[in-house]
Parts: structure tokens; C-alpha cells; sequence
């Protein structure tokens, strides 16, 4: 009988055939620090009380990261730049009156103007006179609330197309004048009350909606 050649090739074992042809396990990521679920939210807050405080001359992600007490690279993980932060702050105060639909106009109208004087409010004073003064020296920030404002006009022209679905609109009232006799009244109460020490106390806000309500029912009812 021939002995084997210590030096041929060796034909692998059934076992070492398996072993070699099993995928190779995959390289594994150490787990990463988990996220942090109040972090967008204390973003958005910074961000909203530093605009209204500074102005856009005055919003800087370096700042929004320091009054929010994250790190800038956290802040440019989710937002490319203070455009678009700042933009997602908007929105996010907004969002109550995306699906708004109390089943009437009067309602519709109520909620409203209610959530608009409550979002002023919450976004502290300031936010509205520097929107109005940045909208007009700053080109980037046009760029910020242009959008913003067309949506909420959009979704001001949603409730007035259900209510003369409805039959409690005039057919032939002008949708865009419309829209800015909901907004207009409200925008310009936060203007003045900024512009002074007065702040309208929780009964005064009450009153001033109700009666905004019965003005704006009284222009829109069919005739």
C-alpha cells in the first residue's frame, strides 16, 4: 500500500469543507450612545426664545446649541442650517391647526384665533414685531416665512371652502381678503401688546377672541 506524500495537498474533512464555505460573521457596530427623545423638542424651545429675543441678526446655531445645552454637531445632525431650524420651529408651533375642523365656521373660526393668541403668547414677546422687520431687511429669512405664511393661508381657505360647502359663507366673498381679516386682527394685537408693558391678562385674550369671532361671523354670513 503507498503511503501518502506528507507534502501533496491535503483533501479538507467533511467538517473543515462546512466550516469553510459558512458565511463570514459580519462586523458588528458597538452600540452608540442612545438618542436623546427631549432633545428636538428643547432645540425648537431654544430656538423660538432666542429668535424672539435676538431677531435673525441675532440666531445663530452656535447660540440655539448653548441655551438649549446640546452641542453643535447634535443641532447639524438633524438641521442643515438655522433656515431650516428655525422653519421647523414654526411649524411645530402650528401643528394644532393643521387638521382643524370643528364642524362650523363659527368654531373653526374660534379655535382659531384662541390657538393663534395662545402660540403668540407661548412664543414670548418679541416674535411677531421681529418677523414683520426681518421679513423686510432680510432676504434669507423671507425665505422662512414666505412658505409659512401661504400655509397657514391654505389652511384658513380648507375652512372657508367646508363652510360655504355648508352655506355659512357668502358665495361671492373674496377667500384671500378673507383670510387676512382672520389673521390680520390677531398678528397686530401681539404687535401692540410688544410695543408696550401691558400684558393682556387671560380674560382680556378671552374678550378680545369672542368679540374678533362675532365681527368676522357678522362680515361672512350669507346675505
Amino acid at each position: 500500500m503507498q503511503e501518502p506524500d506528507p507534502d501533496s495537498p491535503r483533501s479538507a474533512t467533511p467538517q473543515e469543507a462546512a466550516a469553510g464555505s459558512a458565511p463570514a460573521e459580519p462586523d458588528r457596530k458597538p452600540p452608540g450612545r442612545p438618542r436623546d427623545p427631549t432633545l428636538e423638542g428643547r432645540v425648537h424651545d431654544a430656538a423660538m426664545r432666542l429668535y424672539a429675543e435676538h431677531g435673525w441678526s441675532g440666531f445663530s446655531i452656535e447660540r440655539i446649541a448653548r441655551e438649549a445645552g446640546v452641542g453643535k454637531a447634535a443641532i447639524y445632525a438633524r438641521w442643515p442650517n438655522r433656515q431650516a431650524l428655525l422653519a421647523a420651529a414654526f411649524d411645530l408651533r402650528w401643528e394644532p391647526m393643521k387638521d382643524l375642523d370643528t364642524g362650523s365656521l363659527r368654531g373653526d373660526l374660534a379655535e382659531w384665533v384662541a390657538l393663534s393668541m395662545a402660540r403668540f403668547a407661548d412664543n414670548r414677546s418679541g416674535m411677531v414685531m421681529n418677523a414683520q422687520v426681518d421679513a423686510l431687511r432680510h432676504p434669507d429669512f423671507r425665505e422662512i416665512i414666505a412658505p409659512f405664511q401661504a400655509t397657514a393661508a391654505r389652511r384658513m381657505r380648507k375652512i372657508f371652502h367646508r363652510a360655504r360647502d355648508r352655506g355659512e359663507l357668502a358665495a361671492d366673498i373674496d377667500l384671500d381678503l378673507a383670510v387676512l381679516m382672520v389673521v390680520g386682527p390677531t398678528t397686530q394685537r401681539h404687535a401692540r401688546i410688544e410695543a408696550t408693558p401691558h400684558e393682556m391678562t387671560g380674560d382680556e385674550t378671552a374678550r378680545f377672541c369672542d368679540a374678533l369671532v362675532d365681527l368676522l361671523m357678522r362680515a361672512f354670513a350669507p346675505r
